[in-house]
């Protein structure tokens, strides 16, 4: 009979207290953690790992748009759009054809990046449409997207962008400002004294730790908290936070597909791959919705002159995570929608059918909420709910918008702890701040643990 070794559990508790701790997945909160460490805040981010990710692609987790990582100079490294009327190239020696395809075809214009989010055409209409949740419904779009939130789909991007290079890139630069990044397994409690959360503990390979915190960044959905696997069920969501109203609509589901060239064909040309750019959009009729297998993103992932693998990204209703025959459908529906454009190539799926996998295996993280949806808020005065019901669009570049805005609600945080913050605070800020104070003498001091 085997013996099975028991590690005992071990609790650290950390001497230092941070001003900061972002409880983060898939490095959500790694570049909020850098811009509040440059500021000077002690910053501590917890990745939480969830176990039944463990064994899935990061590309599943991170999205659709890692490509768009800046530095590569070949000139061909650039994104493109394939109309059914041809390519339109945003880059390399192809991009004055594709201007002039799309003002003569459709009177837009793909001169810059500014250019193609301008309002009023359809070009823009296309990058909101692929990088946004509920846009549509915010007035402050404009602002937004003259801030950053575009498609820059007229500057070089990496090829084969590696989703694992990209996360690990992102921690270096985290942990070059200062940050602390401790990895975790679950969270295993929050402890609350005078209506804040003072210290997290988590689980960890080695054991227990306990995080000591002057406030708190909650990255995880509201979905996500509920999950034994991030957040141990004896945790309620409900006591920290008051739940929302979020109506998941549609999601991003990836695929990956080999490309090759006509094995039956004598000629060497045929057999080659025709070229496309490290990272193409694929649209079947500007008219009709972009989703489903009207449009298509395709994420180079492996080249050779005889083969190229994708990533092949689309957006389907979310309820269809559960469906196995219609994901299936789907697939084959996208497999004849892309032989109609890679005309005389055989097209291989790599992945297993939707058949076949389990239900952990079909999640889709990067989901588009109804406009209505209503996102947690904090119950505690120094937590910050910053799940991705929050973030104006998906994947990465949703959270980028709203990272100032999170900054500044820290601040406001600030004077509760921080002597020269309340120094520096309005007069307001001052008067809510004694008031508060004077609340929480009128009654005992209480600690408990959720």
């Amino acid at each position: 009979m085997a013996h099975v070794k028991v590690v005992p559990k071990v609790t650290n508790v950390s001497l230092q207290v941070a001003d900061v701790t972002i409880v983060s997945v898939d490095t959500r909160g790694f570049d909020l953690a850098t811009k509040l460490a440059r500021r000077g805040w002690k910053t501590v981010v917890i990745e939480l790992s969830g176990s039944v990710f463990v064994d899935r692609d990061w590309s599943d987790r991170l999205g659709p748009f890692l490509a768009w990582q800046m530095g590569s100079s070949d000139q061909n490294d650039f994104a493109a759009l394939w109309l059914a009327s041809g390519p339109v190239a945003f880059g390399g020696h192809l991009k004055v054809a594709g201007e002039r395809h799309l003002k003569m075809r459709y009177g837009a214009s793909a001169q810059t990046s500014k250019d193609l989010t301008r309002e009023g055409g359809w070009p823009q209409a296309m990058a909101r449409s692929l990088v946004a949740s509920h846009l549509e419904s915010r007035d402050t779009w404009q602002s937004q997207a003259n801030s950053g939130l575009k498609l820059q789909l007229d500057q070089p991007v990496t090829s084969k962008v590696s989703a694992e290079a990209v996360a690990s890139e992102r921690r270096e630069l985290a942990q070059a400002a200062g940050v602390r990044i401790l990895d975790a397994e679950q969270i295993v409690a929050v402890r609350v004294s005078d209506d804040r959360i003072d210290r997290i503990e988590f689980q960890a390979r080695d054991g227990l730790h306990t995080e000591r915190t002057r406030s708190l960044v909650w990255m995880l959905s509201e979905e996500e908290s509920n999950r034994d696997e991030f957040v141990r069920s004896d945790v309620p969501f409900g006591r920290v936070f008051e739940p929302g109203a979020s109506e998941p609509l549609m999601a991003w589901w990836r695929s990956r597909l080999a490309v090759t060239g006509t094995l039956r064909a004598k000629s060497l040309a045929l057999k080659r791959v025709p070229f496309t750019p490290p990272f193409v959009i694929v649209v079947g009729s500007i008219e009709r919705p972009w989703s489903h297998d009207n449009l298509v993103v395709l994420a180079l992932v492996e080249e050779t002159p005889e083969m190229k693998v994708y990533d092949v990204w689309t957006r389907i209703p979310y309820w269809s995570r559960s469906d196995h025959v219609y994901r299936d459908e789907h697939r084959l529906h996208t497999q004849r929608f892309l032989a109609d454009r890679l005309v005389g190539c055989e097209l291989t799926w790599v992945t297993p059918s939707p058949l076949a996998l389990t239900e952990p295996a079909i999640r889709m993280p990067h989901i588009i909420y109804s406009e209505t949806s209503i996102a947690a808020r904090g119950r505690l005065e120094n937590v910050l709910f910053a799940g991705p019901e929050t973030w104006p669009g998906v994947g990465l570049l949703g959270i980028a918008p709203m990272q100032d805005e999170w900054i500044n609600r820290l601040e406001a945080m600030r004077i509760q702890w921080d002597p020269v913050a309340r120094l520096q605070a309005t007069r307001m800020q001052k008067i809510k701040f004694a008031f508060k104070k004077f609340a929480r003498r009128r009654n005992e001091p209480e600690e408990n643990s959720l």
